[in-house]
């Protein structure tokens, strides 16, 4: 399938020129500019809003496309091991993976993957191609086990790699499930009685001639706007929502998004061992995959998903450079736990850095296991307080006018 790529170039007049230009590959698209007389002086893969479309196996665009997940990433990776220890040529194993796979978003890009290897491109610089999808974690181990000969292996950790990133996703979007289900029963419930019941009891109160009381009077009004706008107050929620996606994705809300999420209650606590988890479980497998120390930093700042942890780890990466110790550095960033310092510090004298980083994050995700099995004994009383504040004011709301009324009878 044809890939957009953007290009700088100069003709032979000494004119600059700019574009687009459709290629399978970027050698491919580097010969047609020459063909037409241009000294290219720059090209790459376009980023144009059109290449952000997912498109299926045969091409075409798919508008809601499924994602592709850690579990997704963990079986392709588990698979390639497999065929290719076996004795399979990766080329011929990336082929029987994309015919199995079932997220077609994936499918399509393997079997541009396939292209690119055949044509004589690497594998970890074929999946580099695709940063969407594949992250750097990966692409860079691949590319390093491709120079000493341990695709294999390598393929192996990848695939635990992405199994206990998936599996620790899991465990906390299950325990997140009750509350939600709470939240959204009482948003339902509450905006039926809101709309429907409580401006039938108040019509009647009013017609007796009692006076209604503020609680009452609050969620008529709140009916009255439901039923008279609520074509606009769903817009409105859909155009927020969207409209704070798009915020969030920008370089100043991605900041802002990423300190909320550290800042949570319990949550907060849950993300910033899950983000240390990651980071010493990266930084051990990539360096067990021969990737050094000091691009290893750099890498596994790029895989973590939180801007403000990886702007506090770029110091750290510089002093690194500069020959300091690393727990040392990771030390002063204040996300990391003191016994996980300790155990990296041991690690670094001791010559067991990978085997440390490792226990550390084993230390971390036994920890997040442990905190998300009583997620909702912590999460009842603020969840039960919520629920008696909402439904106390609406059954105030009912009952105030009742005595009014009950008062005007006698």
């Amino acid at each position: 399938m044809p890939i957009l790529y953007d290009y700088r170039a100069r003709s032979a007049a000494g004119e600059q020129q700019k574009g687009q230009i459709e290629a399978e590959f970027e050698h491919e698209a580097l010969n047609k500019l020459q063909d037409n007389g241009l000294v290219v002086v720059h090209l790459e893969q376009s980023r144009d809003i059109k290449t952000y479309f997912s498109r299926d196996s045969k091409g075409n665009v798919v508008v809601f496309a499924k994602a592709v997940t850690p579990k997704d990433l963990a079986i392709m990776s588990r698979q390639l091991a497999v065929l290719y220890g076996a004795g399979v040529s990766i080329l011929q194993s990336l082929r029987t993976v994309a015919q199995q796979t079932r997220n077609e978003r994936l499918k399509g890009i393997m079997q541009q993957v396939c292209g690119m290897v055949e044509a004589g491109q690497g594998l970890g610089a074929s999946l580099k191609r695709f940063p969407e999808v594949f992250p750097p974690l990966l692409y860079n181990m691949i590319a390093a086990a491709e120079v000493s000969g341990a695709l294999e292996e390598v393929l192996n950790r990848a695939a635990e790699h992405f199994e206990r990133d998936y599996e620790l996703e899991q465990k906390i979007k299950s325990a997140l499930n009750y509350p939600k289900m709470v939240f959204i029963a009482l948003f339902v419930v509450g905006g039926f009685l809101i709309t429907f019941v409580v401006p039938s009891f108040a019509g009647v109160f009013a017609m007796l001639g009692a006076d209604l009381p503020l609680p009452t009077r609050i969620l008529m009004g709140a009916g009255d706007f439901m039923q008279a706008y609520w074509v606009w107050l769903i817009l409105a929620i859909f155009l927020a929502v969207i409209g704070l996606k798009v915020y969030a994705r920008s370089k100043p809300g991605q900041v802002v998004m990423d300190n909320l999420d550290l800042r949570y209650p319990i949550l907060g606590d849950i993300t910033k061992k899950q983000l240390v988890s990651r980071f010493c479980r990266s930084l051990a497998t990539l360096s067990r995959s021969g990737v050094p120390i000091i691009p290893a930093l750099a890498l596994v700042r790029q895989t973590l998903g939180n801007s403000v942890i990886s702007e506090s780890l770029r110091p750290a990466q510089e002093a690194v450079r500069m020959g300091e110790p690393v727990a040392r550095q990771l030390e002063k960033t204040g996300y990391f736990p003191p016994l996980v310092i300790q155990m990296i510090s041991v690690g670094e004298e001791t010559g067991n850095f990978d085997q440390m980083l490792e226990k550390s994050s084993d230390f971390l995700d036994s920890e997040i296991r442990h905190t998300t099995d009583n997620m909702t004994q912590l999460l009842e009383p603020i969840i039960i307080a919520f629920l008696a504040l909402a439904v106390g004011f609406i059954l105030i709301a009912i009952v105030m006018p009742m005595f009014d009324t009950f008062t005007l009878i006698n």
